[in-house]
């Protein structure tokens, strides 16, 4: 289990497990709360549903904890709502912290929470997401981190459209989710691995990385079949030039928003 992210639904029930890898299994999120937390602030969460939920429930707020209170982000943009209806569609909830509230405090002793208490987890920063009801919420197989879609993917490699190339990777296969999900990983390791980040958190801009991670999505697919190696080598390449970003724009102060600096510090760690 990767115990940098926690997950729990309102009876704190830990779901870390089954949400944090994609390949673990599925969660009900029959919860009108759950809790996430992790090592350093962060601004959105990817939820990948196996099963969307049909029932009338909207995201009410996001609060995160500054070590004496619960308070209220602002900007909230929930791309799982369809029809009005949230969790009814995959998608990323994003959220801005409100810069007039006092900070978001990493918490030594869970158990020190009113709402978290008998946790005993240790050092993270917590956030509460409130929906209207805990009806119908459906199945969730993943909270995390997610760059591009399969359309974004189709635009620069129209061939992985096709259910001969989905069949000829896994039989049954309908998407390339997983392996998208693998490619996020992916790039999450080279920027830890050149120094760029320490936490998948720090990146608040996801867009940034998207054309890398399609590539990125490419050759793992191309690399899946086997016979494509020529097709995995445009692939590398094609990612190995689109990762080399000169402003990264990460959260290296741990505020959870981007400072105008952190905007335009410029780096170039090259690719290995």
């Amino acid at each position: 289990m990767d115990r940098k992210q926690r997950v729990l639904k309102s009876d704190l029930t830990d779901v870390s497990t089954l949400v944090s890898d994609y390949l673990a299994g599925t969660t009900l999120l029959d919860s009108a709360v759950i809790y996430i937390g992790a090592e350093l602030p962060f601004n959105h969460k990817y939820f990948e549903l196996s099963v969307a939920n049909a029932a009338a429930k909207t995201i009410s707020k996001i609060e995160l904890w500054n070590g004496s209170a619960w308070v209220e982000v602002v900007d909230i943009n929930d791309g799982t709502k369809s029809s009005g209806i949230s969790l009814a569609q995959s998608g990323s909830i994003s959220w801005a912290r409100d810069l007039r509230l006092s900070g978001w405090s990493q918490q030594y002793d869970s158990n020190d929470i009113a709402a978290l208490a008998t946790t005993r987890i240790f050092n993270l920063y917590w956030s509460r997401f409130t929906w209207t009801n805990a009806d119908g919420a459906g199945a969730c197989k993943h909270i995390g981190e997610r760059f591009n879609t399969d359309e974004d993917l189709f635009a620069h490699y129209a061939d992985l459209r096709s259910s001969g190339m989905m069949a000829a990777y896994e039989t049954g296969k309908t998407d390339w989710k997983d392996q998208s999900f693998a490619a996020a990983d992916a790039i999450v390791k080279h920027l830890r691995r050149n120094g760029t980040i320490i936490r998948r958190e720090q990146i608040l801009d996801t867009s940034l990385y998207n054309e890398a991670a399609v590539h990125k999505t490419a050759q793992i697919i191309y690399q899946g079949i086997g016979n494509s190696s020529e097709n995995s080598k445009v692939a590398e390449q094609r990612f190995r030039t689109a990762i080399d970003i000169k402003f990264v724009e990460v959260d290296r102060d741990g505020s959870g928003d981007l400072s105008t600096r952190e905007k335009t510090v410029s780096v170039n760690f090259g690719t290995r």
